[in-house]
C-alpha cells in the first residue's frame, strides 16, 4: 500500500495538471530537497516563463496579423464616402472609314431641289428667302466629315462621389468596433495562453515536489532496510524482513525514476510552448505568481475579455439593424465624365465632358429587405441573450473559485496537522522497530501514512494556488 501511494503521486506529477503554491504557502514547505543533478539546473520564475511565451507564441502572432487585416477595412469603409476615379482607353480597327459628305450625292440633290424652290420664292407672300437661296454654291463646298476613322483611339475619365448614402455611417462605425473586437480577441487569446503556461509551469513544480517526496522515501526505505539488517544480525528478525525491506528500496527508487521522467516530460512541453531551444531549467523554489495580490469581487465580470467581446458584437448588431433600415433610403451620386477621341464628329471637337446627378431608389424588392431586417433583429436578440448568459457563467466561475479557495484552505490546515502527526508517528515506530518493540507491518503502515499525509498537503497547497489563479481568470484580470 505504501508503494502504491508513491506510484499514485508519480502519476499525479505525470498528468501535469496540478496548480501552483502561493508565496505564503512556500514558507510552510517540508525540508525535502531535489537530487543534486536537478538542483544544478537554472530556476525560472513564472513571470519570466509567461513573458517568453507571449513573445514566442505563433498563435499570438497570427492573432496580431488578424488585427492588421481587420484594420485595412477602414480604408474600404471610407471609400464609400471618398470620390472614385476611373480611366478607360480603347483602340478600334475597322475595315474602312465612315464619312458623312454633306455636299455629295445625297445632300447635293437636296441642295439642287432647294435652289429650284428658291427660284419660285415669293418674298412678298412668303417672307425673306432662306439663307440657302442666297448662298453661292461654290462657297458651300466642303470636305466630307469623318465620323469614324479606320484606326480609332478613344479614352474617358469618370469621377463619382456618393452624395447621400445612409448606409455609410453604420458601416464606418462598425469598422472601428471590429478593430476593437479583434484587439480584445488577441487579449483573450493571451489570457488563455497565460493560463496554459501556468498549468504547465506548475505541472513541473508538482513533479519537482513529487521528486522531493520520492527522494525522501528512498532515504526512508534505506533506513528501514538498515534496521531490518541489524535486527536480523541480532537474531530478532527473520530473513524475509530484510528481503521485504530491500524490495521497498527498489520500489522507492523506481517511483523516483518515474517522477523524474514525468518531470522531464512536463518541462519539455513547456519549453516547446515558450520557444526555448532546450529544456535545461526547472521551476523556481518560490511559487509566487504575478496575481497573488489581485482582488476579485463576485460581480466584477465586465472586465473579462469574452464579455467585452460580446458587448462589442452586440453593438455591431445594433448598427447592422440600422444598416438594414438605411437600405430603404435612396442613394444620390454625383458624376463627372470626360471623353476624348481622334474623331471630331459633328461638334468638331476631339473631347467633351458632362456632369450629372443620379438618384437610385429601390421602392420594392419583393420583400427581401424586410426579411433581412427581421434576421438582423433576431441576431441582435441572440447576442443580447449570449451576453447575459456569459455574465451568469462568469459569476458562477468566480463563486466556484471562491468555494475552492475555502475548501483548499481547510484542507491545508488539516493536512499540515496530519503531516506533523504522521512524521511523529513514523519516527516513534522506527525507534520501536529498531528496539524490537514494534513489528515490521507497523513500520510499513507508518511510512504509508506519512507519504499519504505529505501527498495530501502538496495537493492541497497546489489546489489553493490554482483556485486563486482561476479566480483572477474568472474576473478577467489574468493579463500581465
Amino acid at each position: 500500500m505504501r508503494h502504491a501511494t508513491i506510484i499514485l503521486l508519480a502519476f499525479l506529477a505525470a498528468a501535469a495538471v496540478s496548480v501552483p503554491t502561493r508565496a505564503e504557502d512556500a514558507a510552510a514547505g517540508t525540508p525535502d530537497t531535489l537530487p543534486p543533478e536537478l538542483r544544478q539546473l537554472r530556476p525560472m520564475e513564472l513571470s519570466e516563463v509567461v513573458r517568453k511565451a507571449l513573445e514566442y507564441s505563433p498563435t499570438l502572432k497570427a492573432q496580431g496579423a488578424i488585427v492588421e487585416q481587420v484594420s485595412t477595412n477602414t480604408k474600404r469603409a471610407w471609400a464609400m464616402l471618398l470620390p472614385s476615379l476611373d480611366v478607360t482607353g480603347t483602340y478600334t480597327l475597322t475595315d474602312q472609314e465612315i464619312k458623312l459628305d454633306f455636299m455629295g450625292q445625297t445632300f447635293g440633290d437636296l441642295f439642287r431641289l432647294a435652289m429650284v424652290n428658291c427660284g419660285t420664292w415669293d418674298t412678298a407672300s412668303m417672307g425673306p428667302a432662306p439663307a440657302l437661296c442666297t448662298t453661292d454654291p461654290s462657297q458651300m463646298a466642303s470636305a466630307p466629315i469623318v465620323i469614324q476613322k479606320r484606326h480609332n483611339f478613344a479614352a474617358s475619365a469618370q469621377v463619382a462621389i456618393s452624395l447621400i448614402n445612409l448606409r455609410t455611417w453604420p458601416n464606418l462605425a462598425n469598422v472601428d468596433t471590429a478593430i476593437e473586437l479583434t484587439e480584445l480577441q488577441k487579449q483573450f487569446t493571451e489570457e488563455q495562453l497565460v493560463f496554459a503556461v501556468v498549468q504547465l509551469y506548475y505541472g513541473i513544480a508538482t513533479a519537482q515536489e513529487a521528486i522531493k517526496l520520492m527522494n525522501d522515501n528512498v532515504a526512508t526505505a534505506m533506513r528501514h532496510m538498515d534496521l531490518a539488517e541489524v535486527r536480523r544480525k541480532n537474531g530478532v528478525a527473520l530473513e524475509n524482513e530484510r528481503i521485504r525491506a530491500a524490495m521497498g528500496v527498489v520500489q522507492a527508487r523506481a517511483a523516483l525514476d518515474q517522477a523524474v521522467v514525468a518531470w522531464k516530460l512536463a518541462r519539455e512541453s513547456l519549453a516547446l510552448l515558450i520557444g526555448l531551444p532546450d529544456a535545461q531549467f526547472r521551476a523556481a523554489d518560490t511559487f509566487a505568481t504575478p496575481w497573488d495580490e489581485v482582488p476579485a469581487a463576485e460581480d466584477d465580470v465586465d472586465g473579462r475579455r469574452d464579455i467585452q467581446m460580446l458587448g462589442k458584437a452586440r453593438l455591431m448588431g445594433e448598427r447592422n439593424v440600422d444598416d438594414a433600415w438605411a437600405r430603404f433610403a435612396p442613394v444620390v451620386m454625383g458624376i463627372w465624365r470626360w471623353d476624348i477621341s481622334n474623331n471630331k464628329g459633328f461638334a468638331g471637337n476631339y473631347d467633351q465632358w458632362r456632369a450629372m446627378v443620379t438618384l437610385s431608389w429601390s421602392i420594392f424588392d419583393g420583400g427581401y429587405r424586410f426579411a433581412d431586417l427581421d434576421e438582423r433583429r433576431a441576431r441582435l436578440r441572440e447576442l443580447g441573450y449570449n451576453l447575459e448568459q456569459a455574465r451568469i457563467q462568469a459569476r458562477t466561475e468566480i463563486a466556484r473559485a471562491q468555494a475552492e479557495i475555502e475548501a483548499a484552505g481547510l484542507a491545508i490546515q488539516s493536512g499540515e496537522e496530519m503531516a506533523r502527526l504522521a512524521e511523529d508517528n513514523l519516527r516513534i515506530v522506527q525507534q520501536q522497530y529498531g528496539l524490537g518493540a514494534a513489528p515490521q507491518t507497523a513500520v510499513l503502515d507508518a511510512e504509508m501514512a506519512h507519504t499519504q499525509a505529505r501527498t495530501g498537503l502538496i495537493t492541497s497547497r497546489l489546489r489553493l494556488a490554482m483556485a486563486h489563479v482561476s479566480m483572477v481568470k474568472a474576473a478577467g484580470k489574468l493579463a500581465l
